[in-house]
């Protein structure tokens, strides 16, 4: 199978990563604090985009505080829509990143860091390549995480369960 084929069959995987993350972010299941790092924190931050994956064009962008939970996020999704854009927040070690990711391609985009780096010091572009390396192991942490519930047979059930409820409360 060619690497087109591929993507082309485990496209849905993004789309229900970004649904998984939605709900754990909406319902404080706290997806991030674990017992190996308490310190982490994920939420969806600001605008959800939402379309029919095997409809390109017709969109449903949403605004607000709490986007993903949402009446009109969740409405969409009754619909059959799925959250195809996202705005997410995380903070690790005191460090707040704000970025986009698309369910499509899982790639980040228009990152921002909150940090204390001043412009021209001395350092400060290496400290922020080395704070977006931290934020792409830690999204890969993420997605880790999600494809190793998405393929146990007894856990993923139980996950989509929980989404299904969390869509239609």
């Amino acid at each position: 199978m060619d690497l087109a084929t591929k993507i082309e069959k485990t496209e849905f995987l993004g789309f229900e990563f970004l649904a998984w993350l939605a709900c754990r972010s909406d319902t404080g299941l706290g997806i991030l604090a674990d017992e190996k790092d308490p310190s982490m924190e994920l939420w969806v931050a600001k605008k959800v985009v939402l379309a029919e994956p095997a409809v390109r064009g017709e969109q449903t962008a949403i605004r607000a505080e709490e986007p993903a939970g949402s009446f009109e996020a969740k409405t969409s999704m009754r619909l059959g829509k799925w959250i195809e854009e996202c705005q997410f927040s995380l903070i690790h070690n005191d460090i707040e990143w704000s970025f986009g990711v698309g369910a499509r391609d899982l790639k980040l985009r228009t990152v921002k860091i909150k940090s204390e780096f001043k412009k021209g010091e001395e350092g400060a572009v290496l400290d922020r390549v080395s704070l977006l390396e931290d934020l792409l192991f830690l999204w890969d942490q993420f997605y880790q995480r999600f494809i190793t519930l998405r393929v146990d047979p007894d856990a993923w059930p139980v996950e989509v369960a929980r989404i299904r409820e969390w869509v239609l409360a």
